[in-house]
């Protein structure tokens, strides 16, 4: 099926709500996420041209700018993964039925979250504090974002 195809049947078992379930989730991750990144980039630039390089004034070579945003990039991930992993989980369950599950299925037995702080609450009492940093390995390789 196509995305048109797909958003009708969605639209039609669901209700036209639900293909914009998560959606406060991803606003309140993607703000954290680009606060984390600006500030800490711009923080470790400062901190490199004042203390390395002696000239807050200075411009920083290309490598260096690189591995600068890289470092911000890790900080970011670590910060905000819980986020994403809830606004994820919000955003697959399926609040007519069941929650996501941790493998993917349909947990039945379990209620639909409520919302961030819900989720997050659930998955650390559930889980452990370890799940809200479920599939950080891979974020962690991409966060290379020369600025």
């Amino acid at each position: 099926d196509n995305v048109f195809v797909t958003a009708k049947k969605i639209a039609q078992n669901d209700g036209i709500e639900a293909l914009y379930q998560g959606w406060q989730s991803a606003v309140i991750s993607l703000g954290a996420s680009n606060f984390v990144y600006f500030y800490t980039y711009n923080a470790f630039k400062s901190i490199y041209k004042k203390f390395v390089l002696k000239d807050p004034k200075a411009n920083i070579d290309t490598l260096t700018n690189l591995l600068v945003a890289s470092s911000a990039g890790v900080i970011n991930v670590l910060a905000t993964t819980p986020l994403w992993v809830a606004g994820t989980r919000l955003t697959v369950q399926n609040r007519k039925k069941t929650s996501a599950s941790v493998d993917g299925t349909e947990d039945r037995t379990k209620k639909p979250y409520t919302g961030v702080l819900d989720c997050l609450t659930r998955i650390i009492k559930e889980e452990g504090v370890a799940a809200l940093w479920k599939g950080v390995g891979p974020s962690l390789i991409l966060v290379s974002n020369p600025s």
